[in-house]
């Protein structure tokens, strides 16, 4: 088993043992099949720390890892709200969610590109502005990428769930905490984990520095 595996297995535990169920409320999730409420059963504040000797990712149940990639550059790379360019990836997880304008909205991709950051007289996004000070002002205690905007919270189809990166440099190595305010773990959490991974993955290889925790 790997680390993914046995960190996961001991949430689970936790939440079939000790999770709260929300029968009692008036829920936002609804069944497709039928549209009866979704209830849930949930923990609070569960955290994941993986050393990155291996990749986190589980061996205990099947992840769709090709897709996870291809939303992860869907939202980072193209910086995309655009439903359309990840269909034409084979991508069809967010098409429940697109709007008449083939878009999720304000949310994601949208907001990370986004030029709202000053730099050198220019304006550039969260994600350029991220790897422009990784590499220059390692030091900083503010390389932060933040998804939830209060502004547009109400133009997005659907508000994130992981919605906050923040990025450290400690003798040489990149580390990463990821923030996320919901996660379903039988399904997003897997996806989630690998895919933050990769992504640590992605922007050490670009600025140069070895991989540090996760």
């Amino acid at each position: 088993m790997t680390q993914f595996d046995k960190q996961y297995n001991s949430i689970i535990k936790d939440i079939m043992n000790d999770g709260i169920s929300d029968e009692e409320c008036n829920v936002r999730t609804k069944w497709d099949s039928d549209g009866t409420p979704a209830y849930t059963l949930s923990i609070i504040s569960k955290q994941m720390r993986f050393d990155n000797s291996e990749v986190p990712i589980l061996t205990t149940k099947k992840v769709a890892w090709k897709t996870a990639i291809k939303e992860l550059l869907w939202i980072w790379q193209l910086k995309s709200n655009d439903v359309t360019e990840l269909n034409k990836m084979g991508v069809h997880i967010w098409d429940q969610w697109k709007q008449e304008d083939g878009t999720i909205g304000q949310a994601y991709g949208f907001q990370l590109g986004k030029k709202n950051r000053n730099l050198n007289g220019d304006k550039v996004d969260q994600v350029d502005y991220l790897l422009h000070q990784l590499k220059s002002n390692p030091s900083s205690r503010r390389h932060i990428t933040m998804l939830w905007n209060p502004d547009e919270l109400d133009s997005m189809a659907l508000t994130p769930c992981v919605y906050e990166t923040q990025w450290y440099v400690k003798q040489g190595k990149l580390h990463l905490e990821v923030r996320a305010r919901s996660n379903d773990m039988a399904l997003g959490n897997p996806f989630n984990v690998f895919q933050y991974n990769v992504l640590q993955r992605m922007i050490a290889q670009v600025t140069g520095y070895e991989l540090g925790e996760y």
